[in-house]
């Protein structure tokens, strides 16, 4: 329907988000792990840790709360977990969204009971008018009220769309098309 942010825009905000952790962890001894949030935060990890300056280990993990629909179907679920032993480390969560946030409460639930050194999130997108828990992210690039469905960036209508190159509004006249 229209375009919330380009690429430029988009670009300048992971350029903001990077300047940010690598001042919060440049004095780290051990490199943070910094999770992706699998699928839709790929394109934002991708951009986002190229322009890291301190070294990192790079982890996923596959979580799944819309598959693909407007609304959340249910509690979100772990599909596949992550590879490195986060025990006395340091986590950076780079996630695309925070909308209801119930995501990422229960990734966050789930990883303390690894007992890592600190947690840290990184959102591209914050909604907090659309919170079921309380949650804040430490850091977002955009922050949305009364928005939109979105897509683009990595967000998706039915696993299409993730590959635009900026944010925009979905059209829900083309929902049934897609």
């Amino acid at each position: 329907k229209r375009i919330i942010y380009s690429e430029k825009q988009i670009n300048q905000r992971i350029d903001a988000a990077a300047e940010w952790l690598n001042k919060k962890f440049k004095n780290n001894k051990q490199a943070p792990i910094f999770l992706s949030v699998l699928k839709g935060a790929l394109p934002f990890y991708g951009n986002l840790i190229m322009k890291i300056k301190i070294d990192v280990i790079f982890d996923f993990i596959v979580l799944s709360s819309f598959r693909g629909k407007m609304k959340p179907s249910c509690m979100p679920k772990i599909i596949t977990d992550l590879f490195n032993n986060i025990k006395g480390k340091d986590v950076v969560i780079v996630e695309d969204i925070a909308d209801s946030a119930k995501t990422l409460c229960v990734l966050i639930k789930y990883l303390k009971i690894r007992k890592p050194k600190s947690i840290t999130t990184v959102v591209l997108i914050n909604k907090p008018d659309k919170r079921r828990v309380s949650f804040e992210p430490d850091f977002s690039c955009f922050t949305i009220y009364n928005s939109p469905f979105i897509i683009g960036y990595g967000l998706d209508i039915n696993e299409k769309a993730r590959n635009l190159p900026y944010i925009a509004e979905f059209d829900k006249r083309y929902l049934g098309k897609v």
